[in-house]
């Protein structure tokens, strides 16, 4: 018996994104201080994490390139992962490892979700079927289709996640006040 299994895959387009602003060492740092860094008025213990972030931001930096390199061969992989991988962070234990990079750009203010998030279009503007799906940022979306998608949730012709109804609303209400 044979069974298809389909596989999640993160939207390598991303990547570029990312790396693009991990150009510069203060955003890698910022990450990693995202991850690592004691919460206020919590004491930090002797060989945590945060005691290494300017090594291992220097270690990055570094290894750049390589990094980018093998980070866009396996686009799978979560940004924590591929630092893991590629050597530039030891495997500490906690959740961190398995943030999703969205969430984590987001999270660091280096980027909206208007930014970093795709949305899957299968169809051009008169509904014909395209022959394979285009991927495009939020930002990069006409407002028409926006609010196409929006009435279509609203008259339960589809379902899609929240949080894409919580980005698509926020992105019709930032170019209104543009």
């Amino acid at each position: 018996m044979n069974f298809l299994i389909k596989k999640k895959m993160r939207r390598p387009e991303r990547i570029p994104i990312i790396l693009e602003l991990l150009k510069d060492n203060i955003n890698k740092k910022l990450i990693l201080e995202y991850f690592f860094k004691p919460q206020e008025e919590e004491q930090m213990k002797l060989h945590e994490s945060y005691n290494d972030i300017d090594f291992h931001v220097q270690r990055w930096a570094e290894n750049f390139d390589v990094f980018s390199t093998d980070w866009q061969l396996t686009p799978d992989l979560r940004l924590t992962q591929a630092l893991v991988n590629s050597g530039i962070l030891p495997n500490y234990p906690g959740f961190w490892y398995f943030k999703e990079d969205q969430s984590l750009m987001i999270d660091c203010n280096l980027l909206e979700p208007r930014d970093i998030y795709f949305w899957g279009q299968n169809y051009d503007k008169d509904l014909n079927r395209l022959s394979e799906t285009k991927w495009v940022l939020i930002k990069d979306m006409s407002t028409k289709h926006i609010e196409s998608i929006l009435k279509d949730v609203l008259d339960n012709q589809i379902k899609i996640h929240n949080k894409y109804i919580e980005f698509f609303n926020n992105e019709i209400n930032y170019r209104k006040n543009i």
